[in-house]
């Protein structure tokens, strides 16, 4: 099993981009619900132009990821203004602590870290694992799919999502190292309904649910 689990929220319109009061309002949202343990930390990551490339371990094919710049954002009130001329970005909210609502089943007592991360491209972008059907989570989709093929990271299994095979805009929630919520029946609607209901007032879309990479 991975270390780290990734839990996706993505519009089932491939092509929404949110504009920055949007996002902002979201992240807004999830600090009053307290999804994120206070003191939240927000961070932007931008892409500066270059790329890195490494090759998979299984398949042996390059990989190209682009290098991203970081900066801290001093509060939620100043999100808007900080994406508002973006068009390619990664803005992450995060912290640790036990959640008053915690946005995924897991049997844990103890604090956790919880980050969620709304990333937003110019293109459309893979939300999906790389199968027959198109590339693999956050590469560029040539030919649009409709539907995300991911793996249950407890027994491996294949999910198919419809509306989840790519897009311009999706939200990661991300788990600290080696906590994984309890999957039933390959059935990923697991995410807290508060935070599938803020994503849809936010943003006026309805969303799916896939899975991330696993770190």
């Amino acid at each position: 099993m991975a270390e780290q689990y990734v839990h996706t929220l993505i519009p089932e319109s491939c092509d929404f981009a949110p504009e920055a009061a949007q996002v902002q309002g979201f992240l807004r949202a999830l600090v009053e619900l307290a999804i994120v343990s206070a003191p939240q930390r927000i961070r932007l990551r931008v892409p500066t132009g270059e790329t890195r490339t490494f090759f998979d371990p299984f398949t042996k094919q390059p990989i190209v990821r682009k290098i991203l710049q970081h900066k801290d954002v001093d509060s939620v009130d100043r999100i808007s203004a900080s994406v508002r001329h973006l068009a390619d970005y990664q803005i992450e909210l995060a912290g640790e602590g036990r959640p008053a609502t915690p946005p995924l089943p897991i049997d844990f007592d103890r604090p956790y870290h919880v980050a969620v991360t709304v990333r937003v491209s110019p293109v459309l972008l893979s939300t999906s694992e790389a199968d027959e059907a198109g590339p693999g989570y956050g590469e560029p989709c040539a030919n649009p799919r409709a539907t995300g093929s991911f793996a249950n990271p407890h027994n491996l299994e294949r999910i198919e999502v419809a509306g989840a095979g790519c897009s311009r805009f999706w939200i990661e929630i991300r788990l600290g190292k080696f906590l994984f919520p309890d999957i039933q029946n390959n059935n990923l609607q697991i995410l807290h309904p508060s935070v599938v209901d803020a994503a849809t007032a936010s943003f006026g879309v309805p969303f799916v649910q896939g899975l991330g990479p696993y770190d």
